[in-house]
């Protein structure tokens, strides 16, 4: 199992590694036609797009992971059907909102940057209805572990729409073809989720389903909300009072993060239906999840040594020195990766056993902290005080999830040696960037070959013990 755990995380890493990388690889292009204010905006075109999914959002990926694996075969499509009409619902529901208030809410949210983005507002709206399908599309591929139909969509994606953006920045320079581009790139892919997910469902209404989702998904729509403001409302802080420059540079520090956190998703994506699985039948033999969990935590930080030693550098290549002070931004983002990794799996568990609820009120909570942060310690620290207060909301909500997780099955999935790394390693990088500077650096070089020592020693472990159990 481990092995396809193993596999499956490589195969899903691909597309959304390319879909990270690539607008690394072309950033030098992109820095000689458009000027940094410009590439701010294609950025907060990004927010003014989340921001209205939110209302196509309805928690059906979490219906699917719940409810799955307690269906026959007959009734799995009967319920994806349901919950693609669902889905057609709340898009439509979503494109008419933004019709209504988009000349309100948004300039409260992203300021004066919506006067250069108000004339893309049809493009939004056909972004965002063909957007919302993306989800259950995803959730349906993996919890029927289809890696191959993924794969394969997404390159095919991602290779589109990489051609159609660089073409359009070199011929035209100009934002508004470029996002509007990117919109229809997005409502070309998003007929093919829709044709992908009726070709698999079983055309029978059922208001059983339509009741489940509303008593599972009503507590992660609320929680979706604080979803968006947890996670950008640094962001738009940034951009609303530290100005486009300084939202420039923390965007690129953040998506950065953002691609090494795809390594995360990947492998949540292969190990959570395993884990599922393993919920279902009881079985608390975990030894090869957790083994696989050290895998994942040796991966990071391995990211963490390298970019350390070489990140300078590389930022100052990739951005024509435009994004320099991104460096120190980028490894303090990286401890909010680290804390997440010893309490993996504590999600998945409430997720089985429908406590949404608790989801929505450890949301809410974190939401609330982070904001209170912000406002506390960003006047006097900048981005450093933002930074801290994502760290600090994220170690809480990780703590929340592993606590009542615990209370709900037997299984344990925490690690206290990753745990005990993931604290060396976050003091260490502290210090180098507060304190020590590159003293700190062969510090963190031996603790890592600690940690692939380690790492060695327990795959030895594994292998000899998979030798004995066929013996």
């Amino acid at each position: 199992m481990k092995r396809l755990i193993f596999k499956n995380t490589l195969l899903y890493s691909i597309p959304d590694i390319l879909t990270k990388l690539l607008p690394f690889l072309t950033l030098p292009i992109v820095t000689t036609y458009l000027t940094i204010e410009e590439i701010g905006l294609i950025g907060i075109y990004g927010l003014v797009i989340a921001l209205y999914l939110l209302f196509s959002q309805f928690g059906l990926r979490y219906v699917i992971n719940s409810q799955w694996f307690k269906l026959s075969s007959k009734n799995k499509k009967i319920l994806l059907y349901n919950l693609f009409l669902i889905n057609l619902f709340l898009s439509t529901i979503a494109i008419l909102v933004f019709y209504i208030i988009y000349n309100y809410l948004t300039p409260f949210v992203i300021g004066e940057s919506w006067e250069s983005l108000r004339s893309l507002w049809p493009f939004i709206i056909i972004q965002v209805f063909f957007a919302g399908f993306k989800g259950l599309f995803d959730s349906y591929m993996i919890i029927t572990k289809n890696v191959s139909l993924v794969l394969k969509l997404s390159v095919f994606s991602i290779i589109l729409n990489t051609s159609l953006f660089l073409y359009m920045v070199i011929t035209t320079a100009d934002i508004y073809y470029i996002l509007a581009t990117q919109a229809l790139v997005v409502m070309f892919i998003g007929l093919i989720h829709i044709y992908i997910i009726l070709k698999n469902s079983r055309y029978d209404f059922k208001k059983y389903f339509w009741y489940k989702t509303l008593f599972i998904g009503y507590p992660i729509f609320i929680r979706s909300i604080f979803n968006f403001t947890r996670n950008r409302y640094d962001k738009i802080y940034v951009a609303n009072l530290l100005g486009s420059s300084s939202f420039a540079i923390y965007n690129f520090a953040y998506s950065v993060i953002s691609s090494i956190t795809l390594l995360t998703t990947a492998f949540d994506k292969s190990f959570s239906p395993h884990l599922y699985e393993k919920i279902a039948k009881k079985d608390t033999d975990l030894k090869d999840l957790v083994f696989m969990i050290y895998l994942y935590f040796t991966a990071i930080v391995t990211v963490i040594v390298i970019f350390t030693l070489i990140g300078k550098p590389f930022i100052s290549l990739l951005s024509n020195d435009l994004f320099n002070e991104a460096y120190e931004y980028i490894l303090l983002l990286f401890i909010t990766i680290l804390v997440g990794i010893p309490t993996m799996g504590s999600g998945h568990i409430l997720v089985y056993y429908e406590k949404t609820k608790l989801i929505l009120i450890n949301t809410v909570l974190q939401t609330t902290l982070i904001m209170f942060l912000i406002i506390m310690l960003s006047p006097s620290y900048g981005i450093y005080g933002i930074i801290f207060s994502i760290i600090i909301g994220r170690v809480y909500y990780s703590g929340f999830e592993f606590f009542y997780s615990r209370k709900l099955t037997k299984i344990r999935i925490l690690d206290f040696e990753i745990f005990f790394y993931v604290v060396l390693f976050t003091i260490t990088i502290i210090t180098k960037v507060v304190i020590l500077g590159s003293t700190m650096n062969i510090f963190m070089v031996l603790l890592y070959l600690l940690v692939v020592m380690r790492f060695i020693y327990h795959y030895k472990k594994i292998k000899f013990r998979g030798k004995e159990t066929s013996i």
